[in-house]
């Protein structure tokens, strides 16, 4: 549910690349990359929900850190910077 919730933050359950819709194939991505720290550092108990929280309660950082990618964008995203 955080998830959905940062999601409708963000602009909307869809990709900002192509927009696609479902779901099942959405990612919080990085925009500038860092995703893995990002997460350790604000990982509490090892729950992945508290970084959402984290980004609902701080939606201007969340408006400069995040976006909303399909799979497959997310994937060819990183091809492509890599």
């Amino acid at each position: 549910q955080k998830r959905m919730e940062l999601m409708q933050l963000l602009g909307g359950a869809k990709c900002v690349k192509c927009g696609f819709s479902d779901i099942r194939a959405l990612q919080i991505d990085h925009i500038h990359g860092g995703g893995k720290m990002d997460f350790r550092e604000k990982r509490n108990s090892g729950h992945t929900s508290y970084v959402y929280f984290y980004y609902i309660q701080h939606p201007h950082e969340a408006h400069q850190k995040l976006q909303v990618l399909c799979a497959n964008c997310n994937w060819i995203k990183r091809y492509e910077k890599n």
